[in-house]
């Protein structure tokens, strides 16, 4: 079963114009560059993009938007999918599993944010100078479920007053996330 597809996978295949995947394929992740330099990429330019269950690519709307509530199927928002994004509220599906690098990082508009469970992985500046969050809730990661919190991935979020780890018992991503954020003092 295909679950990923890593950096520049089909970069440079310039023919490549479009892609299908198999009804029930439970793709996971695609890196935001694995399509790069394709007819496929070039024809989606400012539209949203969604393969399997990976949100690969916020359409100019989206960018524009108050707010986006993610579909349920969704696993994935790849790296820098929401950059400079106008976004007030984000809602993440239970069942995601990732948030790429970048995803949303100078989405200065952003409030509160609410990580689900389900997510293993933050990636490297996923929230980066999203300034304007003062809330952050990381629901009830006891399943062990959060095994990465990036690089920078929460940098210069330094309005942070509260930070909710509902029955977190995962001890190395709570000391994973001390480091990761600094609170309001």
């Amino acid at each position: 079963t295909l679950l990923t597809i890593k950096a520049n996978a089909f970069k440079g295949c310039e023919e490549l114009a479009e892609i299908k995947f198999n009804e029930g394929t439970n793709i996971e992740f695609i890196d935001s560059t694995a399509f790069s330099k394709t007819k496929f990429i070039d024809s989606v330019k400012n539209q949203r993009v969604i393969l399997g269950n990976v949100f690969l690519q916020a359409s100019k709307e989206d960018l524009a938007a108050d707010s986006i509530i993610f579909e349920s199927n969704i696993k994935c928002i790849s790296n820098g999918a929401f950059t400079k994004s106008k976004l007030k509220n984000v809602t993440f599906p239970e069942g995601l599993k990732y948030i790429g690098a970048a995803a949303f990082k100078n989405s200065g508009n952003i409030e509160s944010l609410t990580i689900p469970s389900s997510v293993v992985e933050i990636g490297d500046e996923a929230f980066a100078t999203c300034d304007e969050i003062t809330s952050l809730t990381f629901t009830n990661p006891s399943n062990n479920s959060l095994i990465y919190i990036g690089v920078s991935a929460f940098e210069k979020v330094n309005k942070v007053e509260t930070i909710i780890r509902e029955e977190m018992e995962n001890v190395g991503s709570l000391e994973i996330l001390s480091s990761a954020i600094q609170p309001k003092e």
